[in-house]
């Protein structure tokens, strides 16, 4: 089994957003696919020795962005797809 690295050190000193959040995920999910992609997180990733489950998702904390939202994320999975 690999050694997971702790994210304590990576993660930012700041309180949540307020207000509205949206959160964006990629592709249809189900409780299995979910489960899946958490599980894998946490073969990698641990908070103070603990497995860290966890998904990807894109965050906006303002609503402000959402009608830049489908070009965002066209661009944005054009760019992984050519990587």
């Amino acid at each position: 089994m690999r050694e997971r690295r702790d994210i304590a050190t990576r993660l930012r000193p700041e309180d949540p957003p307020g207000g509205d959040v949206l959160v964006i995920r990629g592709g249809p999910d189900t409780t299995g696919t979910l489960g899946q992609d958490a599980a894998r997180t946490a073969e990698f990733w641990a908070l103070e020795g603990v497995p860290l489950l966890g998904i990807s998702a894109y965050v906006l904390t303002s609503l402000l962005f959402l009608p830049s939202v489908p070009g965002f994320m066209q661009s944005t999975f054009a760019c992984l797809l050519a990587c």
